[in-house]
């Protein structure tokens, strides 16, 4: 696993480029890395604008006064409509996959990073409901940024 230490790269003493990090660690940093440059296909950055574009409808839905979290849904479910329609009309498996797979993984991350924040800091640490609710809520935006780019990746790696 990637970034995790076993015996044998424990063993290893210092990487290749004079850290003491494991050179698949090093390499998952270089990627992150590049991704933020022209040189990348800024998957972090689309998941960023994707989940912002989300949390926006969310937000203006709320303070409306209306169902912000079914908003939220219809939002990422259109960004991912769209996105599954082009890939279908491109005749493109791996954008078809990618669509899924991003929406899958960064909807049910931002829903389990949202409810387990929540439930940890009102039972846990004892956080009032508003507190805990923005936390939670950022939390989930995280989870769903992380899990959304980390899925493209895993979809590009896989169907090459």
């Amino acid at each position: 696993v990637v970034g995790i230490p076993n015996n044998n790269t424990m063993e290893r003493g210092p990487s290749h480029d004079g850290t003491n990090h494991p050179p698949e660690t090093n390499q998952l940093i270089k990627n992150v890395l590049k991704d933020f440059s022209s040189e990348g296909d800024q998957k972090i950055l689309r998941a960023i604008a994707r989940t912002a574009t989300v949390n926006a409808a969310v937000l203006i839905t709320a303070t409306t006064g209306g169902a912000a979290g079914a908003v939220g849904y219809a939002t990422g479910g259109a960004i991912a409509a769209k996105r599954l329609s082009d890939g279908i009309l491109q005749n493109d498996e791996k954008e078809v996959t990618k669509s899924l797979a991003v929406y899958g993984c960064a909807t049910g991350a931002s829903i389990a990073g949202q409810a387990i924040t929540g439930a940890v800091m009102t039972g846990v640490a004892g956080a009032s409901l508003p507190l805990a609710g923005a936390v939670a809520f950022g939390v989930g935006c995280c989870s769903g940024i992380a899990a959304g780019a980390l899925s493209e990746w895993t979809v590009d790696s896989v169907m090459e």
